[in-house]
């Protein structure tokens, strides 16, 4: 017999069923029907998903590129602003570099090394450097970093995954494999957690705040450099204006430099300026600083250069000393620099003759490059240095100088620092070697 309640096999004659309790009275012996082991439901199959790289995984991702992405720029930047003083554009160039070489050529970055990720097109190939191109221009978008607040734990669709069509995913995932990942599956059974969503609006927080930390610096670097720049560009301008005063200041001083450096109109050039200046009766040299700690110095013999060091005590000149009159070996008493005519077969008279008709042009040039002169003031300059008559002379003609051009920029001195009559300007350039033409050209140019 059995029992009718749960089926048990019981002996003939049992009142209660050993298994359950339940009475069974005087059932006779007859075979219940077996009990069904199959019902009308469906049972379930478990749904495979696949993953691609977390919330997590992105955040730190996003918090270890950031940091890198900053040291590669500041790095860029010390290099290519001393080349190129191209501070501002070379630190947006090195973020966009970090992201788009790295990506191009290994799919990762630093954090997708660290976390085990990889970048892949919705294919799950390697991306081509147009897609990634466009992927790291899309991290420029402002808050694009909030973008993944709202896409789950799984979030495949920040701004520049969705732009570029990428995807994020673990480096075990095959091509096959990512292309069955679905937004709405993940979204479905991974949705955002609070604490999630809070990290998330941290870091993106903290990551724009690193951004603006990098634009502001390399701006603020960017401007530092133009500001010096300019300050040293302003400095030469000064040097070369002290030159022009200078030559001013000798020829109203019977041909002498003495007490130049208290001069109020050479003084009033370097208002602001850190500057050195010596004279005596035949020579000066100026200095003033620049931001490099070099010192750009003019002297009266033309010499314009960069200084590593300042100049000493009562220096007169740059780099070369002037030699004395006395010292040159010529007659002092003509103040000239003639030489004794040798026979015309002896080399050596004509490479010396040779020698100094190009010193002689060269210095020529190099005045008419920091200041105006006539021709008769120029050849007498020359002369001044120990070059003859005929080198100074040839020198002078040889230049081809523009001597209307040249009374013109004299007459432009003399307006700055006085007020002078047409026939008051046209006498003090007549009186420096000036023709009669030249002159009246220079007062007509300048409006007198």
């Amino acid at each position: 017999m059995f029992c009718t309640t749960c089926g048990s096999e019981l002996p003939d004659g049992s009142k209660f069923c050993s298994n359950c309790g339940q009475q069974v009275g005087d059932q006779t012996t007859s075979t219940p029907s077996p009990v069904s082991t199959t019902t009308n439901q469906t049972i379930p199959v478990a749904e495979t998903i696949i993953l691609p790289a977390s919330a997590p995984q992105r955040l730190v991702n996003l918090i270890v590129d950031g940091i890198a992405a900053q040291i590669f720029s500041i790095v860029i930047v010390y290099i290519v602003a001393i080349q190129i003083d191209g501070g501002f554009m070379s630190g947006l160039l090195a973020f966009f570099g970090y992201h788009f070489i790295l990506e191009s050529l290994t799919q990762k970055t630093a954090g997708k090394l660290i976390t085990g990720t990889k970048v892949v097109d919705r294919y799950g190939n390697k991306p081509s450097p147009g897609t990634i191109a466009i992927r790291t221009l899309c991290r420029f978008i402002p808050f694009e970093a909030f973008s993944f607040l709202f896409y789950g734990k799984y979030p495949i669709h920040g701004w520049h995954d969705r732009i570029s069509g990428t995807l994020v995913v673990p480096d075990r995932l095959t091509p096959a494999e990512v292309q069955l990942i679905n937004q709405e599956t993940l979204k479905k059974h991974y949705p955002s957690s609070v604490l999630m969503i809070i990290l998330i609006v941290i870091a993106s927080g903290l990551f724009i705040l690193m951004i603006l930390g990098i634009v502001s610096s390399v701006f603020l670097a960017s401007m530092n450099d133009a500001r010096e720049a300019g300050n040293d560009a302003a400095a030469r301008a000064a040097v070369m204006s002290a030159r022009a005063q200078a030559e001013i200041y000798n020829i109203n001083n019977s041909d002498s430099y003495l007490d130049l450096c208290k001069d109020p109109s050479l003084t009033g050039i370097f208002i602001g300026k850190l500057y050195s200046c010596y004279d005596n009766d035949a020579s000066y040299a100026i200095t003033v600083s620049l931001s490099d700690g070099t010192h750009y110095c003019v002297d009266n013999q033309g010499e314009v250069t960069s200084l590593n060091n300042n100049l000493s005590l009562d220096q007169t000149y740059c780099l070369t000393p002037q030699v004395p009159e006395s010292e040159t070996g010529q007659n002092s008493q003509s103040g000239s620099n003639e030489t004794i005519p040798l026979s015309e077969g002896n080399p050596s008279t004509q490479i010396s003759s040779s020698l100094n008709q190009a010193q002689a042009l060269s210095k020529a040039q190099s005045y008419l490059n920091v200041s105006a002169f006539s021709r008769s003031g120029l050849i007498a300059k020359l002369e001044s240095d120990g070059f003859s008559n005929m080198e100074a002379t040839n020198a002078v003609d040889t230049l081809g100088a523009d001597w209307n051009e040249q009374a013109v920029k004299i007459a432009e001195a003399y307006m700055v620092y006085y007020q002078p009559s047409r026939y008051e300007l046209v006498s003090e350039l007549m009186f420096n070697g000036f023709t009669e033409a030249e002159a009246e050209y220079g007062a007509t140019a300048v409006g007198l």
